[in-house]
């Protein structure tokens, strides 16, 4: 796997830096002074691979949930990823898109290189470098120890072997007994001199192979024989449990064959047999009910005596009958039409009351109407009507005519002194008295024009 390229977007004392190593190049350097942020970009490439830790140091610039680190990866096989890592605690591996993406996508480019694994061969701090050389020095010569110490990040190589050692001393022990792997290599010699002891020999161990063989070849024809045996008897059983009902099925296949071509019938008409059967059975039920009384009234018929003078008042009956429903029907609604009436008498003396006091009910019929006063009556009705719709007109005059009145009085009060017109109204008198001065106008106007028309 090769970086093509680191992404730092938010992370460290970075924003949107972004890293290039082209493939063409085999090595690349980066180098630069004291806290420029080499080791940052390596903790980058760390937390870009394998998640942002919960407690990182990187977030003291950018708020811890706005971390970015991403880049681009090249696999052997010639494919590309490329990923962006954001803090969380789960869904962190995002696409180029911002969705996540599995784990198992990323994994496949680090070839099974753990998180560990990757720190302490690629990923070594200068803190890490410089415990490294300090192991080489205190190698004393053995330089390939020291290297591989280094290459562990400057683990105390020394002492690893020396625990290593002591392990191995407690495991196995050359003629010793105590230890382990002695105590489990007595055992196994005991173990396989009782397994000697208790083996037979090939010649005996192939007899005793063939005829357990031979017995089991000879089992296992038993068993087929007993289940031939079996199946057999289980046959013979259902045929012997099947013969009455063969004999039941022989018996209806004649009766079958004695009703010859038989018609197929609907698939609801059992349902509608049933039915029919059950109302079929009713009306049995209730003919017989019936029968039963008519029978009844029969023997009642038979017991009757007519005398002969009702029979010949057979008409006269028959009218009587045809006329009983009118009776029976005005025989009950009697109360309710007698309670009318005295409502009616109750209502009609309370008016009589109001108009003529001295009269009782029983006498009130002199007081009906003539032709000639109900003429009168509908005529005075009329002309009061007329006469109303006139005083009403009049009032309206008479309102109008006082607001006029008062429109003038008021219009009289802002005048001046009123002047004397009496020679004007005794002018106004005298062309009264010669007669309508308009209407003269009109009259010598139309004489002149038939005067013109004769011309």
């Amino acid at each position: 796997m090769r970086l093509i390229s680191l992404d730092l977007i938010a992370f460290g004392n970075f924003t949107d830096r972004k890293l290039a190593f082209p493939g063409d190049k085999g090595l690349h350097v980066i180098y630069g002074p004291n806290e420029a942020g080499k080791s940052t970009c390596i903790r980058a490439l760390r937390d870009l691979l394998y998640g942002i830790p919960e407690n990182t140091g990187d977030d003291f610039l950018h708020e811890g949930k706005r971390l970015r680190v991403g880049g681009m990866l090249l696999r052997s096989d010639g494919e590309r990823l490329s990923v962006v890592r954001r803090k969380g605690r789960k869904d962190t591996l995002l696409g180029p898109d911002g969705k996540p993406i599995p784990e198992d996508v990323l994994r496949s480019f680090l070839g099974g290189v753990d998180r560990e694994t990757f720190i302490r061969v690629f990923g070594m701090s200068r803190e890490e470098l410089l415990s490294g050389g300090r192991a080489i020095m205190e190698g004393k010569g053995s330089i390939g120890e020291s290297l591989f110490a280094a290459g562990l990040g400057g683990a105390d190589l020394k002492g690893l072997l020396g625990a290593l050692e002591s392990e191995a001393q407690e495991l196995f022990k050359p003629g010793g007994s105590q230890p382990k792997l002695n105590a489990e290599a007595r055992t196994y010699k005991e173990l396989k001199t009782k397994i000697r002891d208790l083996s037979l020999l090939p010649k005996d161990w192939e007899e005793l192979e063939g005829e357990v063989s031979s017995l089991e070849n000879r089992s296992n024809q038993i068993k087929e024989q007993i289940a031939r045996m079996s199946a057999d008897v289980d046959h013979l059983k259902r045929l012997r449990d099947s013969l009455p009902v063969f004999a039941e099925l022989k018996d209806y296949r004649k009766k079958r064959a004695d009703l010859g071509q038989v018609k197929v019938l609907r698939q609801e008409f059992s349902a509608e047999r049933i039915r029919t059967q059950s109302e079929n059975a009713r009306a049995l039920s209730d003919g017989k009910a019936a029968q039963q009384r008519i029978e009844e009234i029969d023997a009642e018929i038979g017991a009757l005596v007519l005398p002969e003078d009702l029979l010949a008042q057979e008409k006269t009956v028959q009218g009587l009958v045809e006329e009983l429903g009118s009776v029976l029907k005005a025989q009950q609604d009697l109360p309710r039409v007698q309670g009318q009436v005295l409502e009616a008498n109750q209502a009609a003396k309370g008016i009589l009351s109001e108009l003529r006091p001295d009269l009782s009910l029983e006498s009130a019929g002199v007081l009906r109407l003539t032709v000639d006063r109900v003429e009168r009556i509908r005529r005075l009705t009329d002309e009061y009507g007329k006469l109303t719709v006139r005083r009403q007109s009049a009032a309206e005059r008479v309102s109008e005519n006082g607001r006029k009145l008062a429109e003038a009085q008021g219009t009289l009060t802002v005048l001046s002194e009123v002047r004397d017109i009496s020679e004007l109204e005794r002018s106004v008198a005298i062309v009264r008295r010669r007669g309508d001065p308009e209407k003269a106008y009109a009259d010598a106007k139309y004489a002149a024009k038939s005067a013109n028309e004769d011309a």
